[in-house]
C-alpha cells in the first residue's frame, strides 16, 4: 500500500476531493480524513514520518505524531466524525470502510 493508495481510499470513503488532504484546510471535515490517512500510512506503509508529513500537505513529522495520538483518541471514544455525519456511522465504522478500500483496491 502506498500513500496516494491511502489518500485515494479517505477521499473516496469521506467524500472528499483527493487535493483536500494535501491542502492547508483547517476545517475539521477536512482534518479529521487528513489525520485518519496519516494514521493508516503510519500503520500500512514503511514511510519516514517526514515522508507522510511531506505528502499530506508539507506537515512536519511532529504532526504526524500529534495525528496517530488523536485518532487513537478518536477510536477509544469511538465518536461519530464530523465529515461523515452524512454516512451515520462511528469512526471506528468509518476506519473499517477506509480499510475495506485499500484491500479491494477500489
Amino acid at each position: 500500500i502506498r500513500l496516494p493508495d491511502i489518500e485515494l481510499a479517505v477521499c473516496q470513503v469521506f467524500g472528499l476531493d483527493s487535493q483536500c488532504l494535501q491542502s492547508d484546510a483547517k476545517k475539521r471535515t477536512v482534518s479529521q480524513p487528513r489525520m485518519l490517512a496519516m494514521w493508516l500510512a503510519r500503520k500500512y506503509t514503511r514511510s519516514a514520518l517526514s515522508e507522510i508529513g511531506e505528502f499530506f500537505g508539507r506537515r512536519s513529522h511532529t504532526s504526524v505524531i500529534a495525528a496517530q495520538r488523536k485518532i487513537d483518541q478518536l477510536l477509544t471514544e469511538d465518536r461519530q466524525p464530523a465529515s461523515v455525519e452524512s454516512l451515520c456511522c462511528s469512526f471506528a465504522e468509518a476506519v473499517r470502510r477506509v480499510e475495506s478500500q485499500l484491500r479491494t483496491g477500489s
